[in-house]
Parts: C-alpha cells; sequence; structure tokens
C-alpha cells in the first residue's frame, strides 16, 4: 500500500542526495530506518547505511542510526539482513547495542537457526572486547536453549564453560532446564545420551563452582545418571528367546 511506496520514494531522495554528496538529516535517516517493515527494505536500508557512512566522522557515531535499523529489520522478520547488518558493523561506523543484539539472537534462536545465533553473539563479543556484559545469562539461555534442541550437547557443555569463564553466573532456572533435557536424552539412550551424561558432569561443576545448590538440579542429575546406568543395562525378562 501507501506506506510502501513513501518508504521506497524516501529511500530513492536520500539515496539520490547522498549521492550529489549531500547528506540527509540523521534524524529524518533514522526515522526512515525505523520503518523498514521486510527484507527488502531493511537491505535498502543497508544500502543508506553505506552510503551514509563517509559522513559518520568516528566509529561508534552512526549508533542511531545502526541501531534503529538492526531492531526494525529483526522486528519485521529480516532476520538473514539483521545479520549482515551485524557483520558489517565497522563499514557502516557503528557498534551494536547488547539489547538489540540480544533481540536478534533470541529471534534467530526460536527460529531454529542456531549457527547464526552463535555467530550473532560472537559478533557482539568481537566488538565490545572485555565487556563482561556480552556474556550475561539471557544470551547464554538463548543459545543453551537452542543447542539443547539441536541435541549439541557437546556444544551446549562449552558453551557454558565459556560463559563462565567471561564472568557469567548462570541462573537456576537454566540449570535445571539444561539439566532436564539432558536427562530426557539420558533416558531416550541412543547416541546422544553418552555426551548428554558428560553435560551433566559440566553443568553439576558449573554449580559447585558458584557455591549453587538446588534440590531439583540434584534430582535430575540423579535421574540422568540413572537413566544412562539403564540403558546400559538393560532389564533381562526383555530379550527375546533367539529362535524357535
Amino acid at each position: 500500500g501507501g506506506a510502501v511506496g513513501r518508504f521506497v520514494e524516501s529511500y530513492a531522495a536520500m539515496r539520490k542526495g547522498l549521492q550529489q554528496r549531500h547528506a540527509p538529516k540523521r534524524r529524518d535517516l533514522v526515522s526512515l530506518l525505523s520503518t523498514v517493515s521486510n527484507e527488502a527494505e531493511a537491505r535498502h536500508g543497508r544500502t543508506l547505511l553505506r552510503d551514509y557512512a563517509p559522513y559518520v566522522p568516528s566509529l561508534g557515531m552512526a549508533q542511531e542510526q545502526g541501531g534503529a535499523l538492526l531492531r526494525a529489520s529483526v522486528r519485521s522478520g529480516a532476520l538473514s539482513e539483521a545479520l549482515h547488518l551485524l557483520a558489517e558493523h565497522r563499514e557502516l561506523r557503528y557498534v551494536p547495542s547488547l539489547s538489540a543484539t540480544l533481540f536478534l539472537v533470541q529471534k534467530l534462536g526460536q527460529a531454529g537457526r542456531t549457527g547464526d545465533a552463535l555467530r550473532a553473539h560472537g559478533i557482539l563479543v568481537a566488538a565490545l572486547p572485555g565487556d563482561a556484559r556480552c556474556w550475561s545469562p539471557p544470551y547464554l539461555e538463548t543459545l543453551t536453549r537452542s543447542l539443547l534442541k539441536d541435541g549439541e550437547y557437546t556444544r551446549a557443555a562449552r558453551l557454558f564453560a565459556t560463559f563462565r569463564e567471561g564472568g557469567c553466573q548462570p541462573t537456576t532456572r537454566l540449570y535445571r532446564l539444561a539439566l532436564a533435557r539432558c536427562a530426557d536424552a539420558c533416558s531416550e539412550g541412543g547416541d546422544a545420551s553418552e555426551d548428554a551424561l558428560a553435560t551433566v558432569s559440566v553443568l553439576e561443576g558449573g554449580m559447585k563452582a558458584d557455591r549453587r545448590s538446588d534440590e531439583k538440579c540434584g534430582q535430575l542429575a540423579a535421574r540422568a545418571r540413572q537413566a544412562a546406568e539403564d540403558a546400559k543395562n538393560p532389564p533381562a525378562e526383555e530379550e527375546a528367546p533367539g529362535g524357535e
């Protein structure tokens, strides 16, 4: 409808202005980028930021417009575009914000795009070296949920360890969630159960190091061990007699 036409019109006018060395007012740029509502508009927005970059005197001065486009892209479901935008943040001269990046990581996780969610988090960590807020529990929870849903127990355990090295103290809720998932995998048997059992030990080690004790977590860990034990030694009566 009219709104789509309006976006393209404003985009074309701004782009033409930039090509004639006439930069738009930052306020106008930010308000246009905030209205992005699909993948194509998100791509146009990224083009505008690229054209606008020479007018941004130093890294971090395109915060407002970078953030506006990132949020609008994620909100409208243009996740691949949002990921491109994040990956190009240096050239576009903005530093990704923690909250906008978390929004993207959560949406990628919900869409089952675990690898992309991890990549987005990695870009944030590289962009904000030494910033402990990159290792906050909401990031860990989102990424862990995704990995466990994919049955990636070993990677989830490694992620937990990395986050704890970064100074994160996982929440009791997350320990419960992860242990419950591992216990289920142990009961299901199969290839993943060994990795899930090893992950239980990593999680318990983290809890011990954080001096965190929780009865429910203890029960879940015990259930995982018992299930793994039972899977190794199936009850004798289930063995069908061979032959006739």
